[in-house]
């Protein structure tokens, strides 16, 4: 099994296992941290095994997907209807065609992008089994395609707990983003990780930081809660290494957990945060700075918050 699939398994169901390789049909919508929560989620070049269409227009490699069990064939091209006559090239043409026979059922030409030749791209990963959902990554913003409807839902950019400063003008691009059913999990440059919930496929509603922590003026460390199964919830920590150009959601437990909620609203600004289940049963302690989990003793996890915190502040620097 690749270990790239191993961050990814217990997000919203129980232990599930993969036979075969990475496809839309195949990717498991979990997250554990079963084996390395730093596992980077860098995906495979995307490839068509079927069905084998000839698509019209120029399509750069990461932007054509195919939906077997939907039979749909989505691709973003650029064509002599998008070409500009002073930039070129304009990836900007979305078409979704039926996979048995080949041929186009709707398309939509996209607004210009930043710039005519800023191309759009489909989601570095996706698995959208019951969502039926398609994300594009735009130069800074997200459009979604409902395969159910065949409509495209209203744009969004990122949103973000505190105010962010622009850099240049590449702050803000969107350097990853991926769909897990209903959720969208991506990473902004200069400004940090985001979610979005897709709300009855209609709409996506912003998921703001559990905690947040300000490590430098372009560097924040975002804490994010995801809930599924129920009641239960999974914490996530997402990172962009940007030496290894990887992309890491970075779960926080083994699976779901019923969790514990009752943490004082000052504290969620703070470097140190202590998540507990609700049955006590399970402690973590995190320094945002760092963005890791910090080791608890026995002894420890049956201390009290304040009392863990305290002793971070004081052993960590």
């Amino acid at each position: 099994m690749n270990k790239f699939f191993l961050a990814f398994l217990l997000l919203f169901t129980g232990a599930c296992q993969l036979e075969t390789p990475p496809t839309q049909d195949t990717l498991s919508p979990t997250i554990t941290n079963n084996t390395s929560a730093s596992i980077a989620s860098k995906s495979p070049a995307r490839t068509l095994t079927s069905p084998n269409c000839i698509l019209p227009g120029k399509i750069l490699e990461p932007n054509k997907i195919w939906f077997s069990q939907q039979q749909r064939l989505i691709s973003i091209s650029a064509d002599s209807t998008t070409y500009d006559t002073k930039f070129g090239d304009s990836h900007r043409k979305l078409t979704i065609y039926n996979s048995s026979n080949c041929q186009p059922i709707f398309n939509w030409t996209l607004p210009i992008n930043t710039s005519p030749d800023y191309p759009y791209y489909l989601a570095d990963l996706t698995y959208n089994k019951n969502s039926h959902l398609v994300a594009i990554k735009g130069h800074r913003t997200i459009h979604c395609l409902d395969l159910n409807t065949n409509k495209i839902l209203p744009p969004v950019r990122p949103s973000f707990t505190s105010n962010r400063v622009t850099q240049d003008a590449q702050s803000g691009t969107l350097i990853r983003l991926e769909v897990w059913e209903e959720y969208l999990i991506g990473y902004a440059q200069d400004m940090g990780a985001f979610v979005f919930k897709i709300e009855k496929n209609t709409a996506l509603k912003p998921i703001m930081p559990y905690a947040e922590y300000q490590v430098f003026d372009t560097h924040f460390n975002s804490l994010f809660l995801i809930h599924s199964n129920g009641h239960k919830t999974q914490a996530i920590l997402p990172q962009y290494d940007w030496d290894q150009e990887q992309f890491s959601i970075h779960p926080i437990f083994t699976e779901p957990i019923d969790l514990e909620k009752n943490i004082v609203k000052s504290a969620l600004n703070n470097r140190f945060i202590v998540l507990r289940s609700k049955q006590k049963d399970q402690v973590v302690a995190i320094d945002l700075k760092t963005a890791k989990e910090v080791p608890l003793s026995k002894e420890q996890q049956h201390m009290k918050t304040q009392e863990i915190v305290a002793w971070m502040k004081k052993n960590l620097d």
